[in-house]
């Protein structure tokens, strides 16, 4: 992968394992907790992935998010590809995610993701929303590892 033209970053700090974030990440089980109720995955490098997300549940605003494994080191980073399968997203060329878990001792992560890509910029309002996004996501990723039961669909 080449070096992207736009690149949005988020970083969290979590107090869990990298090992735990890591499975949340990759085991389909876990991902269905936090991720999307529905997931088609092969969780091997050149191994394809695939759900759909919708906004606030709208089957109209529905946009399937497919891609493909890169990099997989277990408890350290993912590299994964990442497309809109909506016909509507556009402008974005070679987006690609990467995910890397820091250790900050035995039972806290700093979660860093990556979301790149080449050809349009974003607005700052468009900024705003994918950071936003992205924080989202990892608010429901730290709910499903800190209390399971309560993440579950």
């Amino acid at each position: 992968m080449s070096t992207p033209d736009h690149v949005v970053t988020v970083r969290r700090r979590v107090d869990a394992p990298a090992d735990e974030l890591y499975a949340a990440w990759t085991e389909p089980e876990l991902m269905r907790r936090w991720l999307a109720e529905v997931v088609d995955t092969d969780v091997n490098v050149g191994g394809r992935y695939r759900f759909p997300s919708s906004d606030d549940g709208d089957p109209a605003q529905a946009n399937s998010l497919t891609g493909e494994y890169r990099v997989l080191e277990p408890g350290h980073r993912i590299v994964q590809t990442f497309c809109h399968a909506d016909p509507g997203v556009d402008g974005q060329v070679d987006e690609f995610v990467e995910v890397r878990f820091h250790p900050l001792g035995p039972a806290a992560t700093e979660l860093t993701v990556t979301n790149g890509w080449h050809g349009l910029g974003l607005s700052e309002e468009e900024r705003a929303a994918v950071l936003a996004g992205w924080s989202e996501w990892l608010e429901l990723l730290v709910a499903a590892v800190m209390h399971p039961r309560a993440a579950e669909h």
